[in-house]
């Protein structure tokens, strides 16, 4: 029969102490990992989300019917098709007041966006008065269906 020491006992559980140990530095380096993992590839997507390229032109030589007026023209020249309902020409400033977006104006008028998209040579006016456009900055501006992205394609700032 085989004698037990206290001796060899305590050695054992020794040994069993240091793989338990081994095992948890092991599972706490795959957790880490994974989260890690899972953060970067988050912020990843994050950049993967796409913006218009387009080029937009803004000119102060539009038509207008009244003679004391300035007329803008925003004229998407080339690059991506943009929906209508994500496109809006703004002002800065108190005068004039637009809104809405090119699928709706409010305050300028639009031509070529019949087929829900803003395609090149797709234009937007705005007829306004000359003291109304001294002080003011009239923005194309993109802006995600959801709302939490935005981009501005042109400016004029009366020069």
């Amino acid at each position: 029969m085989r004698s037990v020491s206290l001796s060899n006992v305590a050695a054992d559980r020794t040994a069993v102490s240091s793989v338990v140990g081994v095992l948890l530095l092991i599972a706490i380096t795959v957790v880490l990992a994974g989260v890690v993992h899972t953060f970067a590839f988050s912020l990843a997507d994050d950049n993967l989300q796409t913006y218009p390229t387009a080029g937009v032109s803004i000119d102060a030589d539009a038509d207008c019917t009244d003679e004391k007026a300035t007329g803008l023209v925003a004229t998407h020249v080339a690059g991506d098709s943009i929906p209508a309902d994500e496109l809006y020409l703004e002002s800065v400033g108190e005068n004039p007041e637009l809104s809405g977006s090119w699928a709706t104006p409010d305050g300028y008028s639009t031509a070529g966006v019949d087929d829900g998209t803003v395609s090149a040579g797709d234009t937007a006016t705005v007829c306004a008065k000359d003291d109304d456009l001294e002080e003011t900055t009239v923005q194309v501006v993109w802006q995600a269906d959801s709302g939490a992205r935005s981009l501005v394609l042109a400016e004029w700032d009366g020069s």
